[in-house]
């Protein structure tokens, strides 16, 4: 036996190291490339992101959250998920490698042909770590997974510059993600002690995709909303504006992103221990939500308060077009951390057919952010979007009420303190830029997260709106009241 507060720490710190480190390395990586590719090269890339990004959706099938919340899994469960994931994974390779042409017409861009039917080679290839990773995280072991994305994702960095570097281009972007994903399912199998063997059961696909199936057509719908901008972009406009917009959105969404798997990966198996008592569930969700929420809000904020100075000084002055881009898609990520832990109540339950109720009900209000980019362009869309993402957190929110009794108004409430903390952050970042304007551009982005750091630790230090040291006793006499089974 052993104790929650043992599992949500260690879990909480691997997968943090493990998202953290992989983020900030892609990140990194991408502001090197950028100075020496073009946004046209993301461009291009951001075209193919939906097709391989659907792909893996369809070839989980939501067998992985399903064997993480089924409790009694066996050997028939495990290789009959594994034998499934491969058959499809080689199957949507080999049909997106025959429609690569349509889709390069599509876009007018004859190129795509080639980069598309290399870069899909991620989908068996993933598909065939999937069990192990998912063993890894049912155990809870997100140690093991940070050094295997670590490692994974410093060799594709490696790669991806060795070969920018030689004048391969977006090539170079190209086997940045094959590499990274190969290692990632090679390191996969050294670290699980798990082997297949020639066992099937059509009985355990049945069992498992009655639950799976909602989430893989929750995540299949959810790709496509993710990426639809990429598409309409890249053929309304051009490369070069899908690449500033495509790097925009992974740098704003960076945060939340990480913050958000981390929640996710961790949370999810510790509190599906707390399926049958409601009143744990949600004491337990609101008091991780808190700092969460204020770390989310407060860093999205800050980035834009610094988005002036930082990004030309990054980037350099062929991508100064991105600021605005950048700016306000920060403000539609803030909202990704209060969709995640409503979506975490309905999987705790076992209620995907609400998630997939409220995911369709999202996307459906998605429509008029499409109109309104058609009729006011690109600016129409980044704006839509921002907006979209706050209008879906009231729609994920829409069955916690029934389920746990944790009410819109309520989730509201408790992210206003939140929200006047990372507010009062920003206003004394961004505003302190106006008097030192003139002075050089480093300079000035120094003073700035000086400033916006002092500000952060004095209204801390202060407890004002937070006292975080009665956060941290009040978590830990919480999570000692309950242990889970290793």
């Amino acid at each position: 036996m052993r104790s929650i507060k043992k599992n949500v720490y260690k879990g909480f710190f691997w997968s943090f190291i493990e998202s953290a480190s992989s983020q900030i390395i892609g990140f990194i990586c991408t502001i090197i490339l950028a100075r020496m590719l073009f946004p046209a090269d993301f461009g291009l890339i951001g075209m193919t992101v939906i097709i391989t990004a659907l792909a893996q959706a369809l070839v989980d099938s939501g067998f992985s959250q399903a064997l993480i919340r089924k409790q009694n899994c066996n050997e028939i469960d495990y290789n009959t998920v594994f034998f499934t994931n491969i058959v499809i994974g080689i199957f949507l390779y080999l049909f997106i490698f025959l429609i690569s042409p349509i889709i390069a017409s599509f876009f007018h861009r004859p190129e795509l042909i080639e980069i598309i039917r290399v870069i899909s080679i991620v989908i068996p290839v993933n598909s065939f770590g999937l069990i192990q990773r998912t063993l890894l995280t049912k155990d809870l072991n997100f140690k093991s997974q940070s050094y295997v994305t670590l490692i994974g994702v410093s060799i594709a960095f490696t790669s991806a510059l060795l070969l920018a570097y030689a004048g391969y281009g977006v090539w170079s972007l190209v086997f940045r993600g094959i590499i990274q994903q190969l290692v990632i399912a090679l390191l996969l199998w050294k670290f699980s002690t798990w082997r297949p063997s020639l066992i099937f059961s059509f009985k355990s696909v049945k069992n498992l995709f009655r639950f799976g199936s909602k989430l893989m057509i929750i995540a299949s719908i959810s790709v496509v909303f993710r990426n639809i901008l990429n598409v309409l972009i890249g053929k309304i406009y051009n490369a070069y504006t899908l690449g500033l917009y495509s790097n925009a959105d992974q740098m704003s969404g960076l945060p939340s992103g990480t913050i958000t798997t981390m929640y996710n990966k961790v949370a999810y198996p510790v509190l599906v221990t707390m399926q049958n008592d409601n009143n744990q569930l949600k004491t337990t969700l609101k008091k991780i939500n808190q700092p969460l929420i204020l770390f989310s809000f407060t860093l999205m904020l800050f980035m834009i308060a610094i988005a002036d100075s930082i990004i030309p000084l990054l980037l350099g002055n062929k991508w100064i077009m991105i600021v605005p881009y950048f700016k306000i898609l920060c403000i539609g990520y803030m909202a990704p951390i209060l969709h995640t832990y409503n979506q975490i109540i309905l999987n705790v339950k076992g209620r995907s057919d609400y998630f997939l109720y409220t995911e369709i009900l999202k996307y459906i209000l998605f429509i008029p952010v499409l109109l309104l980019g058609i009729k006011y362009g690109i600016y129409g869309f980044l704006i839509g979007f921002s907006i979209h993402y706050w209008v879906g957190f009231l729609v994920n929110a829409i069955y916690s009420k029934r389920l746990i009794n944790y009410s819109i108004v309520e989730q509201i409430i408790d992210f206003i303190k939140p929200l006047l903390f990372a507010l009062i952050v920003f206003i004394a970042t961004y505003y302190i830029q106006k008097p030192i304007e003139n002075i050089s551009i480093l300079l000035r982005l120094i003073i700035q997260i000086v400033c916006g750091s002092l500000t952060v630790v004095l209204l801390l230090r202060f407890k004002i709106f937070f006292s975080m040291t009665d956060y941290i006793t009040t978590l830990k006499n919480l999570i000692l009241k309950k242990k889970v089974e290793d």
